[in-house]
Parts: C-alpha cells; structure tokens; sequence
C-alpha cells in the first residue's frame, strides 16, 4: 500500500466516524420504564448474616419476584433492550465505600507522558469486552426462580468499619413479548440492605496467615497453575487491605510463571487504601533479583509516585502538560533504578526488565531526546557482561 492510499484511508476513515458520530447524536436516547408494583428486585445475604468483618468476604444473592407470573422476563445481556443496564450495587456512605466497577483502581502515566513539545496532545490506553453469545430469557415468577450470587468485595470496597445500607439497581427485565431485541427495558431498585463491617485484627491477621501458606505452598508455585484454592488465597489477600496483606501481594508479585490468580494480587497493590506503603513495596520489589519488572509495572510506579507528589494531575480537568516534565523525572529514576538492578537479575525476570529497560531508556516521550542518554544506556547494558 502507497503512502498516497494509506492517506486516502485515512480520510474516509476519518469522514465515516464524523458521519457515525452525526448519526448517533440524532438518535434519541431510550429510557428504561418506571418500576411497576408487581415487579420486585431482591437483595439478601446468601446465608442471612448482616455483619461482617472488614476485608470478610460478603456473600450476597440477587433475586427477581413478581406478583403476576410470566408478565415479565429477564433478558440477558441486558443490552439487548432498550435502556438495558446490568446489576449495579450502591453503599452508603459513599466517602467510605469505593465503587470498584466504576472505579477499578487501575492507574497510569502514559497521557502524561506523550504530551508534549513533539506530541502537542496526549493519548491512552483503552480497553473493552463483550459477550458473543450469551442471549438468554427467562419467566419471573412469585418466588425467584434462581439466584445470583455474588460477593460483594468484587464491586464495593469498604474503607473503614462502619454500618452500610446498599441497594440493588438493574435495568434488564421488560414485558413478555415474541422478540427482546429493541424492547424497553423496566428499571428495577431494590430495598436496601444494612449490613454492620467490624474491625477484627486478630481475625483478618490469621485469616492472612492462612492464605499465605496456601500461597507458599508447592501446588501454587507450579507455572500456569489454576488451583481454586489458589485463587481463594490470592482473594483472601485481596479483601483484607492490611499493611501486611498489602505487602504479602507485593512479595507474591512475579514468583511464578503467568497465573490467573496473580491478577488479585496486582488488584491487592492497585486497589489499596495504603497508597504511599503500596508506592514504597512496589518500588522495591521491581529491583529484586527474581522479580521481572514489566512495562505495566513501570507505569503504574511512575503513576503512583506522581499520584502522591500531586494528586490534582489524574483530575477530569487536569493540564496534563502542567505534569509531563515531572512525570519525566520520576519516570526516568525508575528506569535508572531498573538498569542497575538488571546485574542482578537472571533469566525470565532479566529478560523481561532488561525488554523494559531498553525500550524505556529510548524511548523519546514527546521530546527531542531519549528518556536516557544513549550512552548512559550502552554503559548499563556493558555493565551487564562484567
């Protein structure tokens, strides 16, 4: 392909989204149907009890009723109807428990990084997810016909003890009809829950204990390893969000091959309510000899460090240009950091941070020179051979 035609793609590219965009704007917004009265959303423990201990996992259950059978159907994805919405859970106080759909605690640099006199306007990351085939329709009827479980630590994270009333909202049920696709969604809120979280030091200590011998032990350490009662122990770690939970996940970070579970460890650093401690772990843990430090882990510890030297960077509103030299700075004595650890490290975790290192180091970040001088850079990889 010709830099000519590429051009040409790139105009009617261009020219298509402009027209998608004129084209949705006209599109007038559905909303969902008021809550009928024969229509109920319920929420309730899975086994009854209404406290908990702070970082306890709390099991609760989501169930539909209606005094008319079969009048309604539950339609999933929800986004097969008009005005369709998933489940979503609210506590209250809200400064006190934080909405970890909305906000999942991941956190970076990278628009701040590539704004600047070679860029002019910043970019970032995106991500997205779907379901292919997942239609489903199913009658309400007077009692729930089935439940959903779920625990609520996946969703709201408690900051402190306290007592907490949360609801239930939902916009994925709609009349009986012969076809769902396009059908007016009926937003459904349920009664609130109270629930009384406790602080139980003795408790979460052992319950921390517990979880890291099952994370030491040998089926847990085996490479690609999926044990459900790894993943039990890694949500364990997780939940807590103790000084000492927080700095189990940090250790546990990188000690064996690629795990699903190893995600709720990196959940455990990012979602931590221990900010600076988490900042500290990280920035160590990174330079250790078995530890591969990722581009990912890079980023997130050039975030953090910016996120405590100033916090009004991440604002909506923010002049991210106002922050790109200082997140340069740190950014550059991670990867300094990173380079004279590299003698240290050996094989995947000194391939990985050396990939890391390397690419970093030349990188330009919206300036006329590398992030690292090039010939800081040969004298650090020489140093390597010695």
């Amino acid at each position: 392909m010709t830099i000519r035609s590429i051009g040409v793609l790139l105009l009617c590219s261009a020219a298509c989204a402009q027209a998608g965009q004129r084209a949705t704007a006209v599109k007038p917004e559905v909303q969902p149907q008021r809550q009928p009265p024969d229509l109920t959303l319920l929420l309730q423990p899975e086994d009854g009890r209404r406290e908990f201990r702070l970082g306890e996992a709390i099991k609760l259950k989501l169930g539909y009723t209606s005094a008319t059978p079969g009048r309604y159907m539950h339609i999933q994805p929800a986004a097969r109807l008009g005005g369709g919405q998933g489940f979503s859970i609210r506590c209250e106080p809200g400064d006190s428990a934080v909405d970890r759909i909305k906000d999942p605690g991941s956190l970076n640099a990278w628009s701040i990084l590539n704004v600047g006199p070679s860029c002019g306007v910043g970019v970032g990351p995106g991500i997205g997810g779907g379901c292919g085939d997942c239609k489903s329709a199913s009658p309400i009827t007077r009692e729930p016909a089935w439940w959903l479980t779920f625990e609520l630590n996946d969703r709201v994270q408690f900051m402190q003890a306290g007592r907490y009333s949360c609801t239930a909202a939902a916009a994925d049920v709609t009349q009986t009809a012969s076809t769902y696709d396009g059908q007016v969604a009926v937003e459904l809120t349920s009664a609130p829950l109270v629930i009384d979280v406790h602080n139980d030091p003795a408790w979460s200590g052992a319950a921390l204990a517990d979880a890291v011998r099952q994370l030491q032990s040998d089926i847990c350490n085996q490479p690609g390893n999926q044990e459900q009662k790894c993943w039990r122990a890694s949500r364990v770690v997780l939940f807590l969000d103790t000084e000492e939970s927080l700095a189990a996940a940090v250790r546990f970070l990188g000690t064996t091959e690629k795990t699903g579970w190893e995600h709720y460890l990196w959940s455990a650093v990012l979602q931590t309510r221990h900010r600076k401690l988490a900042l500290d772990l990280l920035s160590k843990r990174a330079l250790d000899p078995d530890f591969a430090a990722t581009q990912t882990v890079l980023d997130t510890l050039c975030a953090m460090a910016l996120r405590e030297e100033a916090p009004q960077a991440f604002a909506a509103n923010a002049n991210q240009a106002a922050y790109h030299l200082q997140a340069l700075d740190l950014m550059r004595s991670y990867i300094r950091a990173l380079g004279d650890s590299l003698r240290e490290k050996r094989g995947n975790a000194l391939d990985v941070s050396k990939s890391t290192y390397e690419n970093y180091a030349s990188a330009m970040f919206c300036e006329v020179e590398p992030l690292i001088p090039v010939g800081e850079m040969q004298t650090t990889l020489a140093s390597m051979a010695r």
